[in-house]
């Protein structure tokens, strides 16, 4: 009895390890999108403090000219915004690792993350990003023992089933590391691929749920804990917005907005309605500027941190 079932254990141990050594053993894309965390990883290291960090979702990754800004501000930049399904939390986590004494971190989430912040650590883009980018998984606050294994797994079958792996479907075109500038600027984004006739009767649902009655607590209390963090070490925190349509014209949200951030004591480099653009500026999506529309936005949050340092 006690034979059979060390056979059937070993069996299955050996049934497991080659499956990690054969389907499960596959090597991410060198030239996904999310494959770009290396590169901005690599620069936060390379540059010197004093230093400016911008940190958010894809708002930044399409929407930031750093050049421009570090010109400007006579500070070397590092844009480390890639994608909001990261989370909230990724993104603080990453930017405590690489600042220092002396250094600016600018936060720009979108404004879905205010009502929730957390990263989920089984949702799809964490996993490709822990698989893509493994040294970050130490930025994902929960324990994740089976996260790589989870992630092989979905891939395999992508590869059986659908002859893919994540990635592959955008190895050409502006989804892929190759887009990226050295500082961690999309860059070959000068186009726009809007329609008029969309984007003029569009209102961005993000903007909705920031106004409705969502509980911001975990938001406020991540903030003020990151406040706290950044103060500590002399490290000046601000936070900005994502660029929006311009036809959306409610007010309110720059009230509720600087509500939550007054609240946290956390310095502010202008007002959401400050970041609102025309069809013209956007690119390809809600919260994407083009080339032209990154060149204004960059330009103002030059002058709200100069302002800053009078």
């Amino acid at each position: 009895m006690i034979k059979t079932i060390l056979i059937y254990v070993v069996s299955l141990i050996a049934f497991i390890a080659v499956l990690n050594f054969t389907v499960f053993n596959i090597t991410p894309p060198n030239n996904t999108f999310l494959k770009g965390l290396e590169l901005k990883h690599k620069r936060a290291l390379r540059i010197q403090s004093p230093k400016i960090i911008i940190n958010g979702g894809s708002n930044l990754a399409f929407g930031i000219n750093s050049p421009l800004i570090e010109k400007e501000l006579n500070l070397p930049v590092c844009n480390l915004g890639i994608m909001a399904g990261l989370g909230f939390e990724y993104m603080i986590e990453q930017a405590k690792f690489y600042a220092n004494d002396g250094d600016v971190v600018i936060l720009v989430p979108e404004y879905f993350l205010y009502s929730t912040p957390e990263s989920d650590p089984k949702g799809g883009v964490l996993l490709s990003a822990a698989s893509i980018f493994p040294f970050g998984i130490q930025f994902m606050k929960e324990d994740l023992p089976f996260l790589n294994f989870q992630y092989k797994s979905q891939s395999a079958l992508k590869r059986l089933l659908l002859a893919k792996t994540d990635g592959e479907e955008n190895s050409t075109g502006v989804y892929n590391a190759s887009a990226f500038n050295e500082y961690g600027d999309i860059y070959i984004h000068d186009d726009t691929l809007f329609d008029r006739n969309i984007f003029d009767n569009y209102t961005t649902p993000l903007e909705k749920d920031v106004i409705s009655d969502a509980d911001y607590d975990d938001f406020e209390n991540l903030l003020k804990e990151t406040k706290e963090y950044f103060d500590i070490r002399n490290i000046k925190l601000y936070v900005s917005f994502p660029p929006t349509p311009n036809t959306d014209k409610r007010k309110d949200l720059d009230g509720l907005a600087m509500g939550i951030f007054g609240k946290c004591g956390i310095a502010l480099l202008g007002t959401p309605n400050d970041f609102r653009y025309g069809y013209d500026d956007f690119y390809n999506g809600l919260n994407h500027l083009n080339f032209k529309g990154a060149i204004k936005r960059s330009k103002l949050l030059s002058e709200f941190l100069i302002l800053e340092k009078e």
